[in-house]
């Protein structure tokens, strides 16, 4: 294991995203087919529902069942090890059983594990859709990991702490 783990989402950042040695890559999903296999070292598919749901009957995850039933040479982090490369997700990592979205399990395991650098490409968490409830425990465990000694790196276009101005700023701009 690195020091340092690449989270990656689907978000806008994602684009700004070099592989570069040293570094362990994670991935959700189907989202895990687009990063080069020989980079990636886990994936996570914490979707109970994986096999049924049709979220993964859409253009760009077709085959995607089949794949994740196949051997690799990283771990599939899942609820239940359902696949062949999965492991169970370790739920005591979740110090508090806070999670509403992949993100949140895989920045709790990343502390869990002891990685000193979270790098976060992708995950934005924009508001709408389902992510008006997975910002609060994004937030959560980005502090959590802060508060381990974990430096937390986002690109400077992540809009997960975007504000115009600090709150005292906005009460003398009111002045």
């Amino acid at each position: 294991m690195t020091t340092s783990v690449a989270i990656i989402g689907r978000g806008k950042t994602r684009k700004y995203l070099e592989y570069r040695d040293g570094v362990d890559y994670w991935a959700f999903n189907d989202n895990a087919m687009t990063v080069p296999a020989d980079r990636l070292t886990a994936m996570f598919e914490m979707h109970m529902d994986w096999e049924a749901t049709e979220r993964y009957n859409v253009i760009g995850c077709e085959g995607y069942r089949d794949w994740l039933r196949q051997e690799h040479p990283f771990t599939v982090w899942m609820h239940y090890p359902e696949v062949r490369s999965a492991k169970a997700y370790p739920m005591e990592a979740l110090h508090r059983k806070f999670a509403t979205t992949t993100t949140p399990y895989a920045l709790a395991l990343a502390i869990w594990m002891g990685y000193k650098k979270i790098e976060m490409w992708g995950i934005e968490a924009d508001r709408g859709y389902e992510y008006d409830f997975a910002r609060e425990a994004i937030f959560y465990w980005m502090g959590r990991a802060e508060g381990a000694g974990c430096e937390i790196v986002l690109h400077p276009e992540n809009k997960l702490f975007h504000i115009d101005s600090l709150y005292w700023q906005r009460s003398l701009d009111s002045v």
